[in-house]
């Protein structure tokens, strides 16, 4: 039997105070925002600041959960890249 009491079926956190509040803080929303997510990579490759935008989430929510998504095998770095908004080069994921 898997536990979900730990990562990736629940945020991590590096160990420090303001990092293990906010994975506290998402713990009880983590699972919904990842369907939310594959339901965007369900529909078209995308980077994070694309599916935040077309999911009206902050960046700093998705991300985390496409590394739980990848760990848990149901994400996939594309290979491809498009540049953010800032220029820099983002990873496409898609559905595993």
């Amino acid at each position: 039997m898997v536990s979900t009491d730990c990562y990736p079926h629940t945020p991590g956190h590096k160990g420090g105070e303001t990092s293990r509040l906010a994975a506290e803080a998402i713990a009880g929303k983590a699972p919904t925002v990842r369907e939310r997510v594959l339901h965007e990579l369900d529909r078209a490759p995308a980077t994070p600041e694309e599916i935040a935008r077309s999911l009206g989430l902050d960046l700093l929510t998705v991300r985390p959960r496409l590394s739980e998504l990848k760990k848990l095998g149901q994400a996939v770095d594309t290979g491809k890249r498009r540049r953010s908004r800032g220029g820099k080069m983002a990873i496409v994921w898609g559905r595993a």
